[in-house]
């Protein structure tokens, strides 16, 4: 695979986390004032929200070696329609 290909497949991934932690705290926010609601209940309500048209993330990662050194990468990540890029 291309570099280019390997960076739009790194980029495809990181939507897909990133996509399933705002349901994920979607879901908590939910749950935490649902009281007696059931899971169905929940599930309905998630999926009754509006999904939005574009989606951007911009995602900065510090690493560290055991050395103490640090080097910071930066990454921006977005999705239109059926876009990925």
């Amino acid at each position: 695979m291309t570099k280019t290909g390997s960076l739009t497949e790194t980029r495809r991934k990181t939507l897909v986390r990133l996509t399933a932690v705002t349901i994920l705290i979607l879901l908590a926010s939910f749950a935490a004032n649902a009281g007696e609601m059931t899971g169905r209940e929940v599930i309905e309500t998630v999926y009754s929200q509006a999904t939005p048209e574009t989606v951007k993330a911009t995602l900065t990662m510090k690493l560290i070696n055991k050395d103490g050194e640090e080097k910071v990468r930066e990454m921006a990540a977005w999705h239109r329609g059926d876009d990925c890029s």
